[in-house]
């Protein structure tokens, strides 16, 4: 998807608009075919390019439709409505565009109110960085929650431990996304999907590790990589074969447990390190199997679900990518 907005943009910068609109419908009817609730934001992002696009063209009328819906779909981000906004004052219509601002206004926090210059500044500041820059502009208020998270993840990161889970989690969470976002088979709200898994997993699992003392650090390491690394591929493999999200849980929950069994049982019991690797990958494709066959008894997934959630294996396809790497 992310190659796709890519190329769309290329399109305008070139002036190519029809074009750009067409890849846009395109991307629009695909998403709006799969009907499902979480992709909604992503819906009204592309509602909100194609309708930016013909603003641009002096197609109010039909920007207005599309605007519409992005405003619908997205109602909490303010963006959206100041687009609209531009669109009613394009049609001369003054009070539609003044009941935007009076919601634009409702969005934003008090916070900011009487200091709009101040963040304008910040926030072109900002997307010039590239941080935390993902749909094409901040709203002021997500700008607001940049700076807070940014302040709140400083405080956590002041760890006086030698052992710091929570910066090798940080470190793998960045390997992760620099290697999805080089794939277009992912939106972008599963790629925050996958990363917010191994989030997850690599804290519980960094947080049990470190109160286990038959541990020391470099175990410590090695069982979070293993786990999240797994968390990783299991992620990308479910949310392909489109697994109904209220199943996840439970999922991630079984394959988090046995590979960290699997590891610490293995060290214990002083297994040569590639035998316990080998256990944990056999134990990890068993699990699944029986997951899946559980969903499938269950009537949870069908037959074509079950199926071809048996035949993904992203571990495989990362193994192709490495052997293809090492052929001369």
């Amino acid at each position: 998807m992310k190659n796709a907005i890519k190329k769309i943009d290329d399109l305008f910068l070139n002036k190519r608009f029809e074009e750009a609109l067409s890849g846009l419908e395109y991307l629009i009817e695909y998403v709006e075919n799969l009907k499902e609730e979480k992709y909604n934001r992503q819906l009204a992002f592309l509602y909100y390019y194609k309708a930016s696009i013909l603003n641009f063209l002096n197609k109010f009328d039909e920007a207005l439709k599309i605007s519409n819906k992005s405003c619908e779909l997205d109602s909490s981000n303010a963006k959206h409505f100041i687009l609209r906004k531009t669109i009613y004052e394009n049609l001369g219509n003054k009070e539609a565009a003044m009941q935007d601002e009076i919601k634009i206004f409702e969005k934003m926090p008090t916070i900011i109110q009487g200091r709009e210059k101040e963040f304008e500044i910040a926030m072109k500041y900002m997307q010039e960085l590239g941080k935390n820059y993902e749909y094409g502009e901040f709203t002021k208020e997500e700008l607001i929650d940049y700076f807070i998270n940014l302040a709140k993840n400083e405080q956590e990161n002041e760890i006086s431990e030698k052992f710091d889970y929570k910066k090798l989690t940080e470190n793998l969470i960045n390997q992760a996304k620099n290697m999805l976002e080089k794939d277009d088979t992912f939106f972008e709200i599963d790629v925050e999907y996958i990363l917010s898994i191994m989030r997850k997993y690599s804290l519980i699992t960094g947080e049990r590790a470190q109160k286990d003392n038959n541990l020391d650090d470099d175990k410590r390491t090695y069982l979070i990589q293993v786990v999240t690394e797994w968390i990783y591929h299991k992620a990308r493999d479910i949310v392909r074969a489109r697994i109904p999200e209220k199943y996840h849980e439970n999922i991630f929950q079984k394959f988090a447990y046995v590979i960290y069994q699997t590891l610490t049982g293995g060290w214990k019991d002083e297994i040569d390190e590639q035998i316990i690797l080998n256990n944990v990958e056999n134990n990890i494709v068993e699990t699944n199997k029986n997951i899946l066959k559980e969903l499938l008894n269950s009537k949870f997934i069908d037959k074509d679900c079950y199926e071809f959630a048996l035949s993904l294996s992203s571990i495989d396809d990362l193994r192709e990518i490495e052997q293809t790497n090492d052929e001369p």
